[in-house]
This record gives C-alpha cells, sequence and structure tokens, in this order.
C-alpha cells in the first residue's frame, strides 16, 4: 500500500502514519462530538496536500460544510473562543452577516483540475445516495475521475430505509473494502455509536459502533472518539477530545487525550497507555481514579 498523505493530525500522523491506498477507515463516535468537524478537516488537510477528495455529507443539510469552514475563519480571527453551535444557529439566520468569513471555503473550491473536474468535489443531498446500489454508483464516478480520498459522513444516515440495517451494513462495507483495494483508493466513513453502549466505558470500543462487527470486520482502520469530561473544566476554551485507534493494520491499539478550539485539533497530545478493548483508563476516565488522584470534582 502507498501512502497518499497525512491525516494533518498528530496524534493520528504519529500513530498510524497517515493515508494509504487500500484503507477503509472507519471513525466513530456519538452525536455531537465532532464527527463533522473531523470529516470536514480531514477534506482540507488533503486539498491542502494536492490530493482530490470527494466528501459526501449525508447528515447534514445543504449548505453546513459552507458554515463549518466559516465557522473556522470566523474563530480564528475572533482570537477567542467560540461555541460552533451558537456560530452555526445565528449563521443560518443570516449568512451574509459572515461574508467575509469564507477564506477555508474559496480555498477547498478554487482548485480545478484539467477538463473542469474540481479537486474537492461535495454531495450533500443524501438522497442522491439512498440505496446502496446510488451510494456505490457515486463513488465508482468519482474514482473514475481521479479522487483519492473519498469521506462519507455518515453513512448510518442511509439504512432507516431498510428493514435490516445490519444487512445494509454488511453489503455496503464489504462493496466498499473492494472498491478501495481493486482501486487503490482511499474511503473513510464515520458511523454513529450504538445507543447501548456501556454507560461506565467512557470511549466507544469498535464493536459499540452502529452494525457492530458487520461494520468493522472488513475496515483496516477503526478509531473512537469522546468527550473526555474529567478534563473539559479545567480548559473551558477548548474541549478534551479522547482519540482511540481500535484497529490498525499492523494489530496495535493506540489511545491519546486531544484539544479541540475553534474548530481544530490542537497538535499537541497525551497518550494514554493503560487502556483496555473496553475503553477502561487509569488516568483520565475512571471517576474514582479521577477523584483519589485529583480530590473531589465538588
Amino acid at each position: 500500500m502507498a501512502k497518499i498523505c497525512n491525516f494533518g493530525i498528530r496524534f493520528l500522523d504519529d500513530k498510524i502514519l497517515g493515508f494509504f491506498e487500500r484503507d477503509l477507515i472507519v471513525i466513530g463516535a456519538s452525536s455531537g462530538i465532532g464527527k463533522s468537524s473531523l470529516a470536514v478537516l480531514l477534506a482540507r488537510n488533503a486539498l491542502q496536500n494536492n490530493i482530490q477528495v470527494s466528501l459526501f455529507s449525508l447528515e447534514n443539510g445543504v449548505g453546513a460544510t459552507k458554515a463549518k469552514l466559516c465557522f473556522i475563519d470566523y474563530a480564528k480571527q475572533s482570537n477567542r473562543f467560540v461555541k460552533e453551535r451558537e456560530f452555526i444557529d445565528e449563521y443560518d439566520k443570516d449568512p451574509e452577516k459572515f461574508a467575509q468569513y469564507t477564506k477555508s471555503w474559496d480555498e477547498l473550491n478554487k482548485n480545478v483540475l484539467a477538463g473542469d473536474i474540481p479537486q474537492f468535489d461535495l454531495l450533500e443531498d443524501y438522497k442522491k445516495v439512498d440505496t446502496v446500489e446510488k451510494l456505490l454508483h457515486e463513488i465508482k464516478v468519482r474514482i473514475q475521475l481521479g479522487y483519492k480520498i473519498i469521506i462519507i459522513d455518515h453513512i448510518d444516515c442511509l439504512p432507516i430505509l431498510y428493514a435490516r440495517r445490519n444487512d445494509f451494513i454488511s453489503q455496503v462495507m464489504s462493496a466498499l473494502y473492494d472498491l478501495a483495494y481493486n482501486h487503490n483508493v482511499c474511503i473513510i466513513t464515520f458511523s454513529q455509536v450504538a445507543k447501548a453502549i456501556n454507560p461506565n466505558i467512557q470511549i466507544p470500543g469498535k464493536n459499540d459502533l452502529v452494525g457492530g462487527a458487520d461494520k468493522v470486520n472488513k475496515a483496516t482502520l477503526v478509531i473512537t472518539l469522546s468527550r473526555d469530561k474529567y478534563h473539559d473544566e479545567a480548559f473551558a476554551h477548548r474541549m478534551a477530545t479522547l482519540v482511540a485507534i481500535r484497529k490498525d493494520r499492523y494489530g496495535q491499539l493506540y489511545m491519546g487525550r486531544l484539544f479541540f478550539r475553534n474548530g481544530d485539533y490542537e497538535p499537541d497530545y497525551t497518550e494514554i497507555n493503560d487502556f483496555d478493548e473496553r475503553g477502561f483508563i487509569v488516568e483520565g476516565l475512571n471517576l474514582d481514579k479521577v477523584i483519589k488522584k485529583f480530590g473531589s470534582k465538588n
């Protein structure tokens, strides 16, 4: 497998080196943790490395990707902590009010390759890919046009149309694996966490995603994210995010604490070494151990 480019997130680049041809990557998290923001960041980083990227934004409405990129520019220029949800609410009411914050959006859309093929391709209407056949057709078209990275956010919104969700997931993941392997591209899917996850586990395992084993068996990489609620309070201006590499190409497991501020991840991270596959970690996740080490939170 040949490397395509870096993730652009230092922890992931240090541990799994970046995107590779024939990768089928699953990234999972509960709602509100930042899956869609991460999808946009990965696309932006690949484009900055002159890699053609196609983003299927299936959960959010038309215009949501532009709004997220405007938020990043607005937050950086304001030089203060800004809550994304509050910005998006204001943006939706009056997009023209933030017309000067489109630098990142414009950069994604300015490069056009030979034959008027855009460097960045965006599909925001899930109705165009609401069956397995339509989804695979649109992906194949983009592969034929030369796109090296296909990002699907988020794939779980499609099988609501199917009586047997796991059958859909198994079928589509097998097909995506074949496409990535046979055409030397990288396909990234974003997944929701199943609601039945054990509440005592602070970061999901690979089988806690919707579809479980049907979702992850074909994947070459499985990454899960969660909010580190025991460290958020100390850093009110940024959000502590736990990122676990649950399955990698070489059978290794990694976990780190990253900080997310104003639409981007900071480069520094803390590696967490003492954890198991269930998500129990000595430092930062078990409330009893946090209280014993740092005292009561109250």
